[in-house]
């Protein structure tokens, strides 16, 4: 699950956010990333306790952003969190 992440950026600025999954058993995770739809990170790892990746982003419009994070196993879905990151100029 994401545990950290920037929300309020000025144009230009790279924000990053923190993605952590933790288990008890091992599995093949699918992690992807994506900003207003687009993908902007994607990772297929096999996973036996603990998952953590940084991932950046760089939103070029002002405006609201929204940041989707999927957790994929065997293609089923198995968590989506959105988060949204807010831009100025």
């Amino acid at each position: 699950h994401p545990t950290s992440f920037e929300t309020s950026l000025t144009i230009g600025d790279r924000g990053e956010l923190n993605v952590v999954l933790m288990t008890n058993s091992e599995f093949e995770l699918s992690v992807s990333v994506l900003l207003n739809e687009s993908a902007i990170f994607e990772n297929t790892i096999t996973v036996s306790d603990a998952y953590r990746e940084t991932v950046r982003y760089e939103p070029s419009e002002p405006g609201t952003h929204s940041i989707t994070v999927q957790f994929e196993n065997g293609g089923d879905l198995i968590d989506t969190r959105y988060l949204k990151v807010f831009v100025h100029e």
